[in-house]
């Protein structure tokens, strides 16, 4: 039995230190496991995908004309820029480290004119219960009528 939970354990990408107490018969391995496993960043690409779109949460998703900062202290529009901002909230027990965002602007009819895709995680760790902002920039279309529909990855 002892061996059947190692040999599990490794395939969730847990440490073989957390395994260690498994194998010894300590009471608190279960813990260990359960925070190797949060600590554990999900590497096999059917399993994250599975996991992101089950687990990850995004909000307040918006996309707006970019905007920087003018000289005088105003702000000027970016031509030709879409900002896309939002928040990815990883509601999950387990760390993330790629989590794809498609952003497909629609035009006036709700017809798809294009689709963008970005690394909502920044290609860094998102781990349990961690919140993250993110933003990042799309072509603007003329034919853009202000509808959106994204999916996560």
């Amino acid at each position: 039995m002892k061996r059947a939970a190692v040999q599990l354990a490794l395939a969730l990408g847990i440490s073989a230190a957390a395994c260690r107490g498994a194998e010894s018969g300590a009471k608190d391995a279960a813990p260990a496991a359960d925070a190797a496993a949060a600590d554990a960043v999900i590497e096999d690409e059917e399993a994250r995908a599975k996991y992101v779109e089950e687990h990850l949460e995004v909000t307040g998703l918006d996309i707006a004309p970019d905007t920087k900062p003018g000289d005088d202290g105003g702000v000027l529009r970016v031509g030709g820029l879409l900002r896309v901002t939002g928040l990815v909230t990883n509601k999950g027990d387990r760390a993330v480290k790629n989590a794809r965002i498609g952003v497909h602007v629609m035009d006036a009819s709700g017809n798809v004119i294009g689709s963008y895709f970005h690394d909502v995680a920044g290609n860094k760790r998102l781990a349990p219960k961690e919140a993250r902002p993110f933003k990042f920039q799309i072509p603007e279309k003329k034919e853009y009528g202000g509808k959106f529909t994204f999916s996560l990855r």
